[in-house]
């Protein structure tokens, strides 16, 4: 229809080389001089892949995706073989679930992290020159409120040693609900029996090919298509009953293989209790690295709400490349340290991101960050030369109510949070109506420690108990 595919799946076959294309449908690769066969992959789409040469200039290669064609689409959700059908592929992979979680013993990756939050409306009443300002939106309440990019060497051993050394970050903006940006926090692997999402929900969610996921799902072949040589099958998962812990979508299947081929589910704050989110979605894409071994190119998390008629969205992606399964770690390099970040990660520039990032920013993109990192130059410029004339710190109900308050002193060494209105004052059956009051103070030094105070008062009107405890945390 000539539209974007948006986040669609692009790789070198036979490498372990691959990129995702940004909201606009533009992706990018960097390679040497050859003949490379690209592969074009996209949930609903039907799997390209093209031979493309590469000279001593750039070339342009534009793909057109067709609509997925699986067999035995027409079906009946009542239909009993079609379900019987189903649940025996299912079957089958539940029981090499176990063996797909263990088989890698080791690997190391480079692994790139980019979000994106934006805000799509806004009150009209609500939004004044103060709050569009403090947002970063324009004057109808739409825009980028924040971004962040970052780039990691990961490393993994079974059965949960992780190495996380993060080469390069870079974020602008507000961060008003939950941020992903280590390769950790997008480290999904659907063969365990509990899918976790951190800051978004106090529990687990049963995965589709979890143990016991029988007893949550019900399952409809949708129908079965061949890929490169394989059978891949379609199969749409359906909750049991409401409220369970668990996902709707779809979830594709290797036969013979039993194994995973890529993943599109979703979860909703109104039949799983999310918090700040009304809808998570999740998909995932695996790629063989060897004739046995298959393993995630792209992990992608896609979120909207609404808070107080802030409505917003946004995603957070990770893409998985320079996977090596033989990476010979030296005695002791699992040694309990699982995060080392580099001491010039931050101050890397334009011109280093620009050669390292693997999908292209979009116009809205490079705009939002040309546009934050001039103002946040310009102010620190005038805080530096002249304190008086600049009031960053300055309270506004707006947009305290939806995202709390923060203040930074001493060039940002110094930071007070306070809690969002809406996270302050609630209301359950057995308080009542309530206040949580929190706050924190954070100190950070030069040498990139830091310290945090957060203390808390609760007290609800209905059992009249007060709740008073403080937490202090330090990263040395």
């Amino acid at each position: 229809d000539n539209k974007p595919a948006s986040f669609a799946s692009v790789y070198i076959r036979n490498s372990t080389y691959g990129t995702v294309a940004n909201e606009e449908g533009m992706y990018q690769f960097k390679l040497n001089p050859g003949t490379y066969e690209v592969v074009y992959r996209f949930v609903g789409y039907k799997e390209v892949a093209e031979k493309i040469t590469i000279t001593d200039q750039n070339v342009q290669h534009d793909m057109h995706l067709e609509n997925e064609k699986y067999q035995f689409a027409e079906y009946n959700r009542t239909n009993p073989k079609i379900q019987d059908s189903a649940v025996t592929i299912i079957r089958k992979v539940i029981a090499k679930r176990r063996y797909y979680l263990e088989h890698v013993k080791q690997y190391s990756c480079i692994v790139y992290v980019k979000g994106v939050q934006k805000l799509d409306r806004a009150p009209k009443s609500l939004m004044g020159q103060n709050v569009s300002d403090a947002l970063s939106v324009d004057s109808n309440g739409k825009g980028i409120l924040y971004q962040s990019e970052s780039l990691s060497d990961y490393s993994f051993e079974q059965p949960d040693k992780v190495k996380e050394k993060m080469i390069a970050s870079k974020t602008v903006g507000r961060n008003t609900a939950f941020s992903y940006n280590k390769a950790s926090d997008l480290a999904v692997n659907f063969y365990n029996n509990i899918f976790s999402v951190p800051g978004l929900s106090s529990h687990g969610f049963v995965s589709p090919i979890a143990d016991n996921a029988l007893r949550y799902y019900r399952y409809v072949l949708v129908g079965s298509k061949i890929e490169n040589g394989v059978t891949v099958h379609k199969i749409q998962v359906i909750p049991k009953r409401s409220y369970d812990p668990v996902f709707i979508g779809n979830i594709y299947i290797v036969e013979g293989d039993w194994r995973l081929y890529g993943v599109d589910l979703r979860l909703t704050n109104e039949e799983n209790g999310l918090n700040l989110v009304d809808t998570l979605s999740v998909s995932q894409e695996y790629v063989p690295i060897t004739d046995s071994v298959w393993l995630p190119l792209t992990t992608r998390f896609n979120f909207n709400g609404n808070v107080l008629g802030f409505q917003f969205e946004g995603y957070y992606l990770s893409i998985y490349n320079n996977y090596n399964l033989q990476p010979s770690f030296p005695d002791n390099y699992f040694n309990g340290e699982r995060m080392r970040v580099d001491t010039i990660e931050n101050s890397r520039d334009s011109v280093y991101w620009q050669g390292a990032r693997p999908v292209p920013l979009t116009r809205q993109e490079r705009t939002d960050y040309y546009k934050k990192e001039f103002r946040a130059q310009l102010e620190k410029s005038i805080e530096k030369y002249s304190p008086d004339k600049i009031h960053k710190n300055a309270f506004l109900v707006l947009p305290y109510i939806p995202f709390g308050y923060k203040a930074t002193y001493h060039d940002n060494k110094d930071s007070i949070y306070v809690d969002p209105f809406i996270q302050t004052v609630f209301y359950n059956t057995v308080e009542g109506v309530g206040l949580n009051l929190r706050g924190t103070y954070a100190h950070h030094y030069d040498n990139l420690q830091s310290y945090s105070i957060t203390p808390n008062l609760r007290y609800g009107y209905f059992d009249k108990l007060y709740n008073a405890n403080v937490k202090g945390e330090y990263n040395y």
